[in-house]
């Protein structure tokens, strides 16, 4: 049992699936909501459900865009 939960970053199989939240968490990358906060959207509010989700998939793009160029280190 790990009881000191710096130690857990030890494990290499953890360390492996959890890489982004490690980053994360040494301020080496930003958080998942930070970088959807910088995406711009319409107002939702306005939207029928199935505009909602069509939007969702447009706004989903553009993240995951922005997400590999993070990962990357080109942005």
């Amino acid at each position: 049992m790990i009881r000191n939960k710096r130690n857990i970053w030890k494990n290499s199989i953890i360390r492996e699936r959890l890489s982004w939240y490690y980053k994360v968490m040494n301020n080496w990358a930003p958080a998942k909501f930070l970088i959807c906060k910088k995406i711009e959207s319409e107002d939702p509010t306005k939207l029928d459900i199935k505009n909602l989700w069509d939007l969702h998939r447009e706004l989903s793009k553009d993240f995951d865009k922005i997400f590999e160029g993070i990962k990357s280190e080109r942005i």
